[in-house]
């Protein structure tokens, strides 16, 4: 099949998306700006897949989708009620046939794993279409996010990923831990390259290394039950009774409420700052340049990009040992390491950086340079160049 006009791209996930007039929102963000860049005048039709949501929305918290950076850009997926898993499971069938569709109209079909739309895209993709695989994380952050049927999503979504490689072009994993789990003696092409946004000119030295009165905690991610963000909180409590010390929390979602119970119950309410969802960019990099440390007490985690984020700003890192963190965060080098769970040993790691000023600088010189290695043109740059050249080779014009 010859390309005419450019290639065709279809990024299959479960990300929501909502519409308002002509345009295109989401929660959190999405990457055509980044990946459009990387392709350049290749790219001539980008679609984005996932979870639509009819309803009234407030954008004030949603991130505009830039479609005006590909020539044609949809959004295309089925309708749900709702984000849980059973509103998403009573529109199965729709997802199927809307997936289907999806395959029939573009060359390349991007999937990112472990997502229920990705599961089946692997199942029904024909064999006459460029396949890439993105591994973002791990099948265990099933368990947080559908208690009552993680033990079977757990089997099943470990099979389909097996399964998943077999008609595969390219295999892309966040993190070496992710490749070592799921990618060893694959057939297909393999890349280790984390979704890193960062551009050069991003990245910002700090001038100088002084702390703030009282200690400033950051935290960046959602706040669901896997970031572990009710440790920090215990963390906090602790410090509280040696330090000054107040924790920012940046983000959103359904454990917003219960957190606050944990802090009211603690007795630190008075020292937690919920600033809700930031857009990412200079606005969310700001604070990061403003705050003292930034801690991520995840309970799983596929890379951890707000820390290499972090890195970017001159803001030294506390992470939990998990995931592909390690690779990032070099224990007593690039950042602090931390058992998960363990809100004692974050306590600790907090007060020790607040306390050595030797530390705090070698922690924050190593991290600019980790972020200068994680930059979007030496991460997803790989995945486009890997896509073109398989393209390439199968004998395509574009």
């Amino acid at each position: 099949m010859i390309i005419k006009k450019g290639i065709s791209l279809v990024r299959i996930s479960d990300q929501i998306f909502f519409q308002y007039n002509d345009n295109w929102f989401t929660q959190g963000y999405y990457q055509l700006s980044e990946i459009a860049n990387l392709f350049g005048d290749q790219l001539f039709t980008f679609t984005a897949f996932g979870r639509i949501i009819r309803k009234e929305v407030d954008l004030n918290n949603l991130y505009k989708i830039p479609s005006d950076t590909v020539p044609e850009f949809k959004i295309i997926g089925p309708e749900v009620s709702g984000k849980g898993l059973k509103a998403y499971l009573f529109a199965l069938p729709k997802l199927i046939f809307e997936v289907k569709r999806a395959a029939k109209m573009h060359d390349v079909i991007w999937i990112v794993m472990p997502t229920l739309s990705g599961m089946i895209a692997n199942l029904i993709v024909p064999k006459n279409k460029i396949k890439v695989i993105q591994f973002v994380g791990e099948t265990t952050a099933l368990k947080f996010n559908y208690t009552g049927f993680s033990f079977l999503l757990f089997l099943v979504s470990e099979w389909l990923i097996r399964l998943s490689f077999k008609r595969s072009d390219l295999a892309v994993f966040v993190s070496n831990y992710l490749f070592q789990k799921y990618g060893k003696n694959l057939r297909c092409k393999v890349i280790v390259a984390n979704e890193s946004r960062l551009r050069p000119w991003m990245i910002r030295k700090r001038i100088n290394y002084d702390i703030h009165d009282p200690l400033r905690v950051l935290y960046v991610g959602r706040l669901v039950s896997e970031k572990g963000v009710e440790f920090l909180l215990e963390a906090i409590s602790y410090i509280s009774k040696e330090i000054s010390v107040e924790l920012w929390i940046v983000g959103s979602g359904p454990y917003k409420n219960y957190l606050k119970d944990i802090a009211k119950k603690l007795g630190i309410e008075s020292r937690v700052n919920w600033f809700g969802w930031i857009p990412w960019g200079e606005q969310l990099f700001k604070i990061m340049r403003e705050a003292d440390v930034l801690v991520l007490p995840s309970l799983t985690e596929g890379c951890g990009l707000c820390v290499l984020e972090a890195m970017s700003q001159s803001l030294p890192v506390i992470a939990s040992k998990v995931g592909g963190i390690p690779e990032i965060v070099k224990d007593g080098i690039s950042g602090l390491l931390v058992e998960p769970c363990d809100s004692k040993a974050i306590a600790k790691s907090i007060i020790r950086i607040a306390r050595d000023l030797e530390l705090r600088k070698r922690l924050i010189n190593e991290g600019l340079k980790i972020a200068e290695e994680n930059t979007l043109e030496n991460q997803t740059g790989k995945v486009v160049s890997a896509i073109l050249e398989i393209i390439g080779k199968q004998g395509r014009s574009i």
